[in-house]
């Protein structure tokens, strides 16, 4: 085989082949969802991205990206990101109770929506916050992976397809790693997956926005502090278009100062 050729069997051939498999067995859904973000959009409203442990790569790769929206705003706590402690993290996402807290920092509001990354779609944070959001009235994508999500066990009592209202199935194996020799396994998709189902939207939504005439006002957002950069496309102004802060638990992190104190005088 050349230098720069993939045979069929190769994790090249398959990824492809899967990512177009992907898209479209989910053409109809995909289709759903880019309209109602530019409803969300044109309307001021604010897209919700969530997710633990890998899947928070995705809710990485929606927020403060070049070519990306603005406004978006990222629902997650640092301790759940595979950086901090893996097993740590892999605890905590199956800890009933968090996703409330989450959700009551986001303050989803009636008509917006929320994306929840999950290749199992199993554990109790994001089956959780996904109830969360649309009691808030907001409503759910979840982009999850359907044979995963079967042989997972219910930890939280329901599975998160059972509490969306949008399905993006990712269609990746259980386990997730889908390239074997021998008896090794390796390469995981979901990562792959879920950034190619996410710009697949975006690219609709843009097609969408530019088909209707109005192509959202693409302005590029401000950013003072980096001037130089190509900025996130923002395709509506109103509350969509200020900057919001992730959506984190308030604790000092590395390379936050702690709130000084006053010392105490003599009475």
């Amino acid at each position: 085989m050349a230098a720069g050729e993939d045979s069929l069997d190769s994790f090249g051939a398959r990824a492809r082949s899967h990512l177009q498999r992907v898209e479209g067995h989910n053409e109809g859904v995909l289709d759903a969802v880019a309209d109602r973000m530019l409803a969300v959009v044109r309307g001021g409203g604010v897209l919700h991205t969530a997710g633990t442990g890998h899947s928070l790569a995705m809710v990485l790769e929606s927020f403060y990206r070049a070519g990306g929206l603005a406004c978006v705003r990222p629902v997650f706590h640092p301790a759940l990101l595979p950086l901090c402690g893996g097993l740590a993290s892999s605890l905590l996402e199956r800890t009933s109770g968090l996703a409330a807290l989450l959700a009551e920092h986001a303050a989803a509001r009636p008509g917006e929506l929320g994306f929840v990354f999950s290749s199992s779609g199993a554990n109790p944070v994001p089956v959780e916050l996904a109830q969360c959001l649309r009691r808030a009235g907001a409503e759910v994508v979840a982009v999850t992976s359907l044979p995963h999500l079967r042989q997972a066990p219910a930890r939280a009592g329901v599975k998160l397809d059972e509490v969306s209202d949008y399905l993006i199935d990712i269609l990746v194996p259980p386990g997730d790693a889908s390239y074997r020799r021998g008896g090794a396994v390796t390469a995981p998709l979901s990562s792959l997956a879920s950034v190619f189902v996410w710009n697949l939207l975006l690219a609709r939504l843009l097609d969408r926005a530019a088909a209707a005439g109005d192509p959202g006002r693409l302005d590029p957002v401000t950013r003072p502090e980096l001037p130089q950069y190509p900025g996130v496309v923002r395709f509506s102004a109103g509350r969509a278009g200020r900057r919001r802060r992730p959506v984190t638990a308030r604790r000092p992190g590395p390379g936050r100062r702690p709130p000084r104190r006053r010392p105490r005088t003599a009475p």
